[in-house]
């Protein structure tokens, strides 16, 4: 079973729990996952065990990620707001304000 590490919406360390129940229970944890943003606006992801492609846009201050039913990768489906970008990395955030939800994509 997988471990991963909880974490409170100031992103501290909270504990650890088995990855499937963390998911269940909708709590937040760390997660790494690689994302590859084509300029067709096409995206390709994995987590290590999942791969999936899907689309993005980017519009004014909104990002849009849809990478349709797929498990795992089908819960970023949404539009976001985008909080910060610089030339290696994008901060982004729920643009429903009821979900405190947060992504962040860096480049390597």
């Amino acid at each position: 079973m997988e471990q991963v590490i909880l974490v409170n919406e100031h992103d501290e360390e909270t504990g650890t729990m088995e990855k499937m129940e963390a998911h269940e229970k909708a709590l937040l944890h760390r997660a790494i996952s690689v994302f590859i943003f084509n300029s067709n606006g096409t995206v390709a992801a994995t987590n290590g065990s999942i791969n999936a492609n899907g689309t993005w846009s980017q519009a004014s201050s909104k990002f849009n990620i849809d990478f349709g039913v797929t498990p795992v990768f089908s819960d970023l489906n949404d539009d976001w707001l985008i909080v910060e970008k610089t030339a290696t990395s994008i901060k982004l955030k729920d643009d429903n304000p009821a979900r405190n939800e947060k992504l962040e994509f860096v480049k390597l």
